[in-house]
C-alpha cells in the first residue's frame, strides 16, 4: 500500500510539474528533521504551491535523511505559511555502557506548520523556513525508551514537537 501511495504521488506530481511554466529548485542549510539533523536540504517545486524536499544530515549519533512535501498556503507573499508532511528520522536513543556508547536511530512520520521568509528585494531568491514539527515515533523506540528508563536511567526527557530552521537560495527558476 506504500508503494502504490509514493507512485501515486509521484505521478499527480509529475503531471502537475510539466503543467506548470513556473518551477524552482532550492538547495540551503539548516537544522531539524527536515535537514536530516544539522545538515542540507534540496527543495523543488514544481508548481508555487507545492515543494518535494529530501534533507541528509548528522542527528549527533548518524547520518539522518528525511523526504516529504510542503504545501505553500499564500505563495506569493513575502511571508508564507507552510504546512511540512515528512517520512524519516524523528529519534535517537544514545545508550552509554561501561565499554562504550551506542545508539539507535528510529524513523517515522512527522509532520508541522511554520512559515517560508523570502528575503530581498526578488522573493524567489533567498528564503529562510522555520517549522514547528510533530514527530509521530514508531512504537519500537517507546518499547525501547520505556526498557531504558525502568532498567537505567534517562539523561534527557523526550519533547512532542521540535523545531526546525533553514536558509536556502534558489539555483534554477523555470
Amino acid at each position: 500500500m506504500k508503494y502504490i501511495f509514493c507512485l501515486l504521488l509521484v505521478f499527480v506530481v509529475s503531471s502537475a510539474a510539466f503543467a506548470q511554466k513556473q518551477q524552482s529548485l532550492y538547495l540551503g542549510a539548516g537544522f531539524g528533521f527536515d535537514h536530516g539533523g544539522l545538515g542540507a536540504k534540496a527543495e523543488f517545486q514544481p508548481t508555487k504551491y507545492i515543494g518535494l524536499f529530501g534533507g541528509l544530515g548528522y542527528n549527533f549519533a548518524n547520518v539522518g535523511a528525511n523526504g516529504g512535501i510542503i504545501f505553500n498556503i499564500l505563495p506569493d507573499k513575502r511571508v508564507t505559511p507552510v504546512l511540512t508532511a515528512m517520512y524519516g528520522y524523528n529519534a535517537v536513543v544514545k545508550v552509554e555502557y561501561l565499554d562504550g556508547n551506542d545508539y539507535a536511530v528510529y524513523n517515522g512520520l512527522t509532520i508541522g506548520g511554520g512559515v517560508d521568509i523570502k528575503l530581498g528585494r526578488h522573493l524567489d531568491r533567498h528564503k529562510l523556513n522555520v517549522n514547528l514539527l510533530v514527530p509521530f515515533r514508531n512504537p519500537d523506540f517507546f518499547r525501547d525508551y520505556n526498557y531504558i528508563r525502568e532498567n537505567g536511567e534517562i539523561k534527557q526527557e523526550i519533547l512532542p514537537v521540535a523545531i526546525s530552521f533553514g536558509w536556502s537560495f534558489n539555483v534554477f527558476s523555470k
